[in-house]
């Protein structure tokens, strides 16, 4: 007796292509949400580096210049602006075009902030005290980011919040907001 070879028919094929396609139609845009998860870790973690250095330049003291300097204390940086200075977009920001912003730039310094890596996210610190003088009741600070990841100009937000309170301590908000987060 002879043995026939026999293969895959034309539907089996067709089949297993089909259920290919639904598998792909499912993982590829949970892949890319993923993704996008993944990158917003970059955000969430400067903004409690800005928001800690926020913090510890108030907490410290500082001495003012000269030989009659005296010593102020609950002070924060002067705000800042967002940087990069481009638009944001889904592209990284090369850390090469901003180190100098970084390293001239006080308010930067004496959050003891910048980027070694290359970024997704604009990060700006924003102050309501005046002068970079001892902060008053009320005085507010904010550590933000915002970025748009997937290119179609809508920006997330994150951002985390403090307060000089009465007694002259900060209290900060208990985490960070995130509005959009996955844009």
């Amino acid at each position: 007796m002879k043995k026939a070879k026999r293969g895959f028919t034309l539907i089996e094929l067709m089949i297993v292509v089909a259920i290919l396609g639904i598998l792909a139609a499912v993982a590829i845009p949970a892949f890319i949400n993923y993704m996008r998860r993944a990158k917003t870790s970059e955000a969430t973690i400067n903004v409690d580096r800005i928001f800690e250095g926020g913090v510890t330049y108030f907490e410290a003291e500082h001495v003012e210049r000269g030989v009659s300097g005296s010593i102020l204390q609950h002070c924060m940086p002067t705000g800042t602006g967002w940087t990069p200075s481009a638009s944001a977009s889904s592209e990284k920001f090369l850390s090469s075009s901003v180190v100098a912003e970084f390293a001239t730039n006080e308010s930067w310094k004496a959050l003891d902030f910048s980027m070694g890596d290359n970024f997704y996210y604009q990060y700006e610190y924003y102050t309501t005290a005046s002068g970079g003088g001892p902060a008053s009741s009320g005085d507010l600070f904010y550590a933000r980011a915002r970025g748009d990841l997937d290119g179609d100009g809508a920006c997330s937000l994150f951002e985390r919040a403090a307060q000089v309170t009465q007694s002259g301590t900060i209290q900060g908000s208990s985490g960070i907001y995130k509005m959009d987060p996955l844009e």
